[in-house]
Protein backbone atom coordinates (compact mmCIF):
# COMPACT_ATOMS: atom_id res chain seq x y z
CA UNK A 1 0.00 0.00 0.00
CA UNK A 2 2.69 2.48 0.72
CA UNK A 3 4.66 1.74 -2.81
CA UNK A 4 1.21 2.83 -4.42
CA UNK A 5 1.28 6.04 -2.23
CA UNK A 6 4.44 6.50 -3.01
CA UNK A 7 3.99 6.05 -6.52
CA UNK A 8 0.48 8.49 -6.78
CA UNK A 9 2.42 11.21 -5.21
CA UNK A 10 5.31 11.38 -7.76
CA UNK A 11 2.98 11.13 -10.76
CA UNK A 12 0.83 13.75 -9.15
CA UNK A 13 4.54 15.61 -8.88
CA UNK A 14 5.33 15.31 -12.28
CA UNK A 15 2.48 15.62 -14.18
CA UNK A 16 0.88 18.98 -11.82
CA UNK A 17 3.93 21.30 -13.24
CA UNK A 18 2.93 19.86 -17.02
CA UNK A 19 -0.73 20.71 -16.55
CA UNK A 20 0.02 24.20 -14.96
CA UNK A 21 1.91 24.81 -18.24
CA UNK A 22 -1.03 23.85 -20.45
CA UNK A 23 -3.88 25.88 -18.73
CA UNK A 24 -0.95 28.88 -19.11
CA UNK A 25 -0.81 28.29 -23.04
CA UNK A 26 -4.30 29.66 -23.64
CA UNK A 27 -2.96 33.12 -23.87
CA UNK A 28 -0.26 32.24 -26.40
CA UNK A 29 -2.98 30.69 -28.14
CA UNK A 30 -5.25 33.54 -28.52
CA UNK A 31 -2.44 35.52 -29.25
CA UNK A 32 -1.35 33.48 -32.04
CA UNK A 33 -5.00 33.29 -33.23
CA UNK A 34 -5.17 37.18 -33.21
CA UNK A 35 -1.88 37.29 -35.10
CA UNK A 36 -3.82 34.46 -38.18
CA UNK A 37 -7.03 37.23 -37.98
CA UNK A 38 -8.81 33.76 -37.14
CA UNK A 39 -11.61 35.00 -34.78
CA UNK A 40 -11.60 33.29 -31.44
CA UNK A 41 -15.89 32.34 -31.90
CA UNK A 42 -14.58 30.48 -34.70
CA UNK A 43 -12.88 28.03 -33.46
CA UNK A 44 -15.22 24.80 -32.84
CA UNK A 45 -12.36 22.94 -30.74
CA UNK A 46 -8.63 22.82 -29.09
CA UNK A 47 -6.54 19.64 -28.86
CA UNK A 48 -3.55 20.22 -26.72
CA UNK A 49 -0.32 17.58 -27.39
CA UNK A 50 2.64 17.42 -25.30
CA UNK A 51 5.26 17.00 -27.18
CA UNK A 52 7.82 14.11 -25.62
CA UNK A 53 11.44 13.42 -26.25
CA UNK A 54 12.69 10.25 -24.97
CA UNK A 55 16.33 10.69 -23.57
CA UNK A 56 18.96 8.03 -21.94
CA UNK A 57 17.61 9.15 -18.24
CA UNK A 58 13.24 8.67 -19.43
CA UNK A 59 11.90 11.31 -21.35
CA UNK A 60 11.29 15.27 -21.23
CA UNK A 61 8.90 17.91 -22.19
CA UNK A 62 10.13 19.59 -25.14
CA UNK A 63 6.89 21.61 -26.39
CA UNK A 64 3.09 21.77 -27.26
CA UNK A 65 1.09 21.50 -30.60
CA UNK A 66 -2.26 23.22 -30.45
CA UNK A 67 -4.56 21.67 -32.97
CA UNK A 68 -7.81 23.47 -33.61
CA UNK A 69 -10.70 22.57 -35.95
CA UNK A 70 -12.89 25.64 -37.07
CA UNK A 71 -15.85 26.45 -37.92
CA UNK A 72 -15.25 27.91 -40.86
CA UNK A 73 -13.24 25.92 -42.96
CA UNK A 74 -12.68 21.62 -43.34
CA UNK A 75 -8.97 21.47 -41.82
CA UNK A 76 -6.94 22.59 -39.11
CA UNK A 77 -5.07 25.33 -37.68
CA UNK A 78 -1.99 23.91 -35.84
CA UNK A 79 0.37 25.75 -33.49
CA UNK A 80 3.80 24.93 -32.08
CA UNK A 81 5.09 26.12 -28.99
CA UNK A 82 8.07 25.18 -26.79
CA UNK A 83 7.76 23.87 -23.65
CA UNK A 84 7.34 27.28 -22.13
CA UNK A 85 3.90 27.96 -24.41
CA UNK A 86 6.30 30.22 -26.60
CA UNK A 87 5.10 29.90 -30.17
CA UNK A 88 7.42 28.42 -32.76
CA UNK A 89 5.37 28.63 -35.58
CA UNK A 90 1.65 27.91 -36.98
CA UNK A 91 0.36 26.33 -40.10
CA UNK A 92 -3.02 25.63 -41.81
CA UNK A 93 -4.30 22.38 -42.72
CA UNK A 94 -6.90 20.79 -45.40
CA UNK A 95 -8.82 23.61 -46.72
CA UNK A 96 -8.35 26.24 -44.14
CA UNK A 97 -4.89 26.66 -46.11
CA UNK A 98 -7.26 28.88 -48.59
CA UNK A 99 -9.07 30.97 -45.99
Amino acid sequence: MRTVLQVVCLISIVLLPTQARAVTCRTEIREELQRLDIAVEDVEWVRLQAIVRKTRGGSRLVGWQAWLTRKSCEGQTVINMSYTCRVRDSFQRGACKEN
